[in-house]
């Protein structure tokens, strides 16, 4: 009786063990995607979907997307994650910039990228 109160106690002091250390160990490494303070639309990742898919829906490219959310670890979304997938401005910038050697009242339109 004594022997299966020890390997009671045991199995207690085992398990207390087991939970202490489940509490303090570090959460699994998962990508945490940053919003730009210029996004204008988001996505929240489902099951089993791709940065590729994702992007084809938004007219993006997987590698757009994790630019714009500086992804550093993009394999370790999980669904739930929250993804920027448009910023503004949407369209590239535009300047007007002198042409060299004309007329200074002439000047060039140059789409800035």
């Amino acid at each position: 009786m004594k022997s299966l109160k020890k390997i009671l106690f045991m199995v207690m002091v085992t398990a207390m063990l087991i939970t202490q250390i489940a509490a303090v160990a570090p959460p699994a490494l998962v990508a945490k995607p940053v919003i730009p303070a210029n996004c204008t639309k988001l996505h929240t990742l489902q099951k089993n979907e791709t940065l590729t898919k994702i992007g084809l829906t938004y007219g993006k490219t997987a590698r757009e997307l994790i630019e714009i959310n500086q992804l550093e670890e993009p394999n370790l979304l999980k669904p739930g994650a929250i993804l920027c997938v448009a910023t503004y401005p949407a369209t590239p910038v535009t300047s007007t910039v002198p042409v060299l050697g004309a007329d200074t009242s002439t000047s060039v339109r140059v789409n800035a990228t």
